[in-house]
């Protein structure tokens, strides 16, 4: 499945690397959206803290569709092991730990697992470079063992960088523009490269390779029918675009969407 699929969760990197393929196409970089996209994503200082295990997410570096899902990475571990992996026995968890410190390289100076906090949605993801089956078996057994067991770990000490949405930018994706992320296509292409079109501030994205699919999608700015005067041709334009693209990936709502159910969670 791809990863700007309208139903994906969406990991801190993968978003950075969809704005970085929209923001180097250089494409009318006045344009209210590009603008707007250039400063969506924010670093904030970082922190030292205790992380509850259930609010780490995911990992930086790891192959496959499990980036973003502990829960469901396969155990494919290479080192040898007696019986099972898991559950582990207190020794042989203590060799899975060992075996991460030693691999993972996610750990400062201080033994403080390095993290990204997703601050719209609470998500915490390890910031890796090995390892990432190993920390996914360990983190799915602590989630499974019995609270009666002192040997449970329910936080790591951590050094954390919170990202942010910059609320001006949202507010640009939110009220004035649509952002929809998709596989290229000539027909939205040509209905939004029309001179009426872009005088009302339609803006497409070619991808920057390929026919955008994944992390190089190609890319579409749709202004909300309140934002622009139009006469009746780029009326139809706007109402058949926003219809052709209602199922498509739509940046800006989703970082609304995850930042609201979050909020109401707490």
């Amino acid at each position: 499945m791809s990863v700007i699929h309208s139903e994906n969760d969406i990991p801190l990197y993968v978003a950075q690397r969809l704005v970085a393929c929209i923001l180097k196409a250089e494409i009318d970089t006045n344009h209210e959206g590009m603008i707007a996209l250039s400063d969506l994503i924010v670093e904030d200082p970082s922190y030292p803290t205790d992380v509850a295990i259930e609010h780490i997410r995911g990992m930086s570096a790891m192959r496959g569709p499990y980036q973003f899902n502990l829960a469901q990475a396969p155990e494919q571990m290479h080192g040898t092991w007696e019986g099972s992996l898991g559950p582990l026995s207190p020794m042989n968890e203590e060799r899975l730990w060992a075996a991460i410190e030693r691999e993972l390289g996610g750990f400062d100076a201080d033994g403080r697992l390095r993290m990204h906090c997703q601050n719209w949605d609470g998500s915490h993801i390890v910031c890796n470079q090995g390892s990432a089956h190993r920390f996914a078996l360990w983190w799915r057994l602590q989630q499974h063992i019995s609270d009666l067991n002192d040997g449970r770990i329910r936080s790591l000490p951590a050094t954390v960088w919170p990202i942010s949405l910059r609320e001006s930018s949202m507010d640009v994706l939110r009220s004035r523009f649509r952002l929809i992320l998709f596989r290229h296509s000539d027909e939205i292409e040509r209905a939004a490269g029309s001179s009426i079109a872009r005088e009302a501030g339609f803006l497409y994205i070619r991808p920057w390779h390929g026919d955008g699919y994944d992390s190089d999608p190609a890319a579409l700015f749709l202004p909300y029918p309140w934002c622009i005067d139009y006469d009746a041709e780029c009326s139809r334009t706007l109402v058949d675009l926003h219809r052709r693209v209602d199922n498509l990936f739509d940046l800006g709502r989703y970082f609304v969407e995850r930042a609201a159910n979050y909020t109401t969670s707490q």
